[in-house]
């Protein structure tokens, strides 16, 4: 692995990306371009200037014409109540087959008292295949030892825009809502977005017909 691919890596790790497509790893060699000593920014900065660098590459004007449309669509409307957690101290291997028996990519993770710790998915457990050390003792291995740390969360106050912006900047499939004590209320996920845009559609007359 080269010192550049390197530090792509490790700066997606910090981000919490959930997958790193080629469209993904460029933007992000072109961030570290832009930026001096990233090890010197804590976590939560790093995520600032990343989207601070992200801004550009986005149009997100597409809502902001249809004000009904954003007051139909908040964050309470679209999210998920029905949250399906696990908890750091679960068996991964137990988890994963709860994953696979439900068809679903992805978990919160809370900690004892119910408060968000985590998320674990199918890309912690694929990224297992690179850590022989880990893959050696997997019957013992617990959710908190490979789940990713530090989510990217938003609240049911955050704009849906805010949310998308999320999505698209980290590559994430899904983004937990939680309250003012960091505990888990909903979800929102890549499905529910292709289902927001599905009523802009609908509501400018560009849906058409399903074909049957």
């Amino acid at each position: 692995m080269s010192k550049s691919e390197h530090a792509v890596r490790e700066v997606a790790k910090r981000l919490c990306f959930e997958e790193l497509d080629t469209r993904a790893f460029t933007s992000l060699e072109s961030f570290l371009e832009s930026i001096d000593e990233p090890e010197s920014l804590s976590d939560q900065e790093l995520k600032g200037r990343f989207l601070d660098f992200e801004s550009k590459f986005y149009n997100l004007e597409l809502l902001e014409g249809y004000e009904n449309l954003r007051d139909s669509l908040n964050i309470s409307s679209v999210m998920n109540r029905n949250i399906l957690t696990v908890q750091a101290t679960d068996s991964a291997t137990k988890v994963a087959a709860q994953l696979t028996r439900r068809m679903i990519t992805g978990q919160p993770v809370v900690d004892r008292n119910g408060q968000l710790c985590g998320v674990i998915s199918v890309t912690d457990f694929a990224g297992l295949v690179a850590r022989p050390e880990l893959v050696a003792r997997l019957s013992e291995l617990k959710v908190g030892d490979i789940m990713t740390k530090y989510p990217i969360t938003a609240t049911v106050k955050s704009e849906l825009l805010e949310v998308l912006h999320l999505m698209m900047s980290f590559r994430l499939h899904r983004i937990i809502i939680v309250d003012e004590h960091r505990r888990p209320v909903g979800i929102i996920t890549s499905l529910d977005v292709t289902k927001i845009f599905r009523e802009i559609l609908k509501s400018t007359g560009r849906g058409g017909q399903v074909a049957r």
